[in-house]
């Protein structure tokens, strides 16, 4: 993919992942644009991009429905601990 330093305005995630070196959440429509292609070359300059497919669940909405449903089993088991640790902390007070 061959882009121009003015060409990188519309991408601020590359940009900074560029001029940093550290990984950036993609909040551009980058990931579109790279398909599957990891290279990208800026002004003759090559720069390898590994691109963290962070939106993975929009993409298989099966596992959402999944988590979704996990992380509410799990916040009713967290009430209900909480609730078996004060009803029996409450026999201990009044006995």
């Amino acid at each position: 993919l061959k882009l121009r330093k003015e060409d990188l305005d519309a991408y601020p995630d590359l940009k900074t992942a560029i001029e940093t070196g550290e990984p950036q959440l993609p909040s551009s429509n980058i990931l579109e644009v790279l398909g599957s292609r990891r290279i990208v070359e800026v002004d003759g300059k090559y720069y390898r991009v590994y691109v963290m497919y962070w939106d993975a669940i929009r993409r298989r909405p099966r596992f959402m429905y999944a988590g979704f449903i996990f992380s509410i089993l799990f916040s009713i088991y967290l009430l209900y601990l909480f609730y078996r640790f004060v009803y029996h902390r409450s026999k201990w007070i009044n006995a």
